[in-house]
C-alpha cells in the first residue's frame, strides 16, 4: 500500500510532516489520525491502525505535531489549543488536497484534541477515541490525586501553572480554582519567557507555605518490610486497591529480606502514561491492583525496585524511539534518521 509523505503549515506557520496512507485501489474514505501528544505520525501504534484501515479502503492521514518527529517548531512551545488547530488545518489540506476526513481517530489526548477539533471538521461524520480523555473530570481527578500525594508527606503543596504564549487566562483560572478547591497556593510562571521576574509569583508562594506548620515525614520506616513499603506506595500514592506478586517476585523480596536488605527503600518502575500499572487507565482509577512481576535490587545504590506490569527497564528510551522512524522512501532511500 502507498504512502505519500509531504508538509502542510500548521497554526503556528511551521511546516509539519505528514504521510498518508492510501488503499491500493480508490479510497472509499478519508480519516485523519491524532496521535498521543508525546508520540510521533511513525509510532508504532499509529502506523499498524493506519496500515489496517488503508487495508480495509480507507486512506488515513497522520502528521508530527509542532516540535515532534520530523516537524518544525518546538515541542515545549506547543499547547492542547495549538495542536487542536493543527488537526484543523490539517484537515483543511486534505480538503483541498484530496478529500475532507469524514473519520477522526485519536489516541491518548490526541483522542482529547481530535473531540475539540471535531465541531471544526463539519465533513466528520465518526470520530473514534482510544484511551482518551473526553471529559475534563479525567485529568482534574488526576491533579487533585497529585495535591493529596504532595500532603501524604505532611508538607503544604503549591501548584505551579507553566504559562505558555497561546494560554488563556480563563484555563489559568481553572487550575488556580482546583488548587483552591483543594487548599493549596497556585501561581503563573511565565520564567521560561520572562526570566527570573517570571517566577515571582511562584516563589511568593512557596515562601508563604514554606512559613507554614509542617510535619514533614516519609511514607513509611526504613523498619517496614519491603511488602509493606510497595503496598504503601501502592495504596497511598497511586490508588491501587492492593498489590499482587508473582512467584518469582515473591522468591526475590524473601531473598533480599533474607539477606538483610529489606531496610532499603523501593523505587517502582511502572508505567509512566499513567498513574496505575496500565497506560491505558487514565485520570485517578480506582479498583485496580498493582501487579508486581519481578524484583530486582541494587544494592549499592541502595534501593530495591519492583518492576510492575509490562514495564521494562531500558533507559531513555522514549514512548516514539527512533528507530521507529527510520523507514525507506519509494526511490529505496533510508528516511528518518535526523
Amino acid at each position: 500500500m502507498p504512502t505519500e509523505r509531504f508538509q502542510f503549515e500548521g497554526e503556528g506557520g511551521y511546516k509539519l510532516a505528514a504521510s498518508l496512507d492510501l488503499p491500493c485501489e480508490e479510497p472509499l474514505a478519508f480519516a485523519l489520525f491524532a496521535h498521543c501528544f508525546t508520540c510521533g505520525k511513525d509510532a508504532l501504534s499509529a502506523k499498524r491502525i493506519s496500515t489496517a484501515l488503508a487495508a480495509k479502503g480507507i486512506a488515513v492521514l497522520r502528521f508530527d505535531f509542532t516540535g515532534l518527529g520530523s516537524s518544525e517548531g518546538e515541542f515545549a512551545n506547543a499547547t492542547f489549543s495549538s495542536n487542536v488547530a493543527d488537526l484543523v488545518r490539517a484537515a483543511d489540506h486534505l480538503r483541498k488536497a484530496r478529500k475532507a476526513p469524514a473519520i477522526l481517530i485519536g489516541h491518548s489526548l490526541g483522542g482529547a484534541a481530535i473531540l475539540a477539533a471535531a465541531k471544526d471538521i463539519p465533513e466528520a461524520q465518526a470520530v473514534v477515541t482510544i484511551a482518551a480523555p473526553s471529559a475534563p473530570g479525567h485529568v482534574t481527578g488526576l491533579f487533585k490525586e497529585q495535591i493529596e500525594n504532595i500532603r501524604v508527606h505532611g508538607v503544604a503543596p503549591v501548584v505551579a501553572i507553566n504559562s505558555f504564549p497561546t494560554d488563556h487566562p480563563s484555563e489559568h483560572q481553572v487550575i488556580r480554582d482546583i488548587a483552591a478547591e483543594m487548599g493549596a497556593r497556585a501561581a503563573v510562571c511565565t520564567h521560561f519567557a520572562d526570566g527570573g521576574r517570571g517566577a515571582i509569583e511562584l516563589a511568593e508562594a512557596v515562601a508563604e507555605a514554606a512559613e507554614e506548620p509542617s510535619d514533614f515525614h516519609f511514607l513509611y520506616p526504613d523498619s517496614a518490610s519491603l511488602r509493606d513499603k510497595i503496598a504503601a506506595v501502592a495504596t497511598q500514592v497511586y490508588g491501587a486497591d492492593g498489590v499482587s506478586y508473582s512467584t518469582q517476585a515473591t522468591r526475590q523480596l524473601d531473598t533480599y529480606e533474607r539477606a538483610g536488605f529489606g531496610r532499603l527503600p523501593v523505587c517502582i518502575a511502572k508505567t509512566h502514561l499513567s498513574i496505575s500499572s496500565d497506560p491505558s487507565l487514565k485520570g485517578a482509577p480506582t479498583g485496580w491492583t498493582l501487579p508486581v512481576r519481578e524484583v530486582r535490587a541494587s544494592v549499592g545504590a541502595g534501593f530495591v525496585y519492583p518492576i510492575c506490569g509490562d514495564m521494562r527497564t531500558m533507559p531513555g528510551l522514549g514512548t516514539s524511539p527512533a528507530a521507529s522512524r527510520i523507514d525507506l522512501d519509494e526511490d529505496g532511500l533510508v528516511v528518518g534518521l535526523s
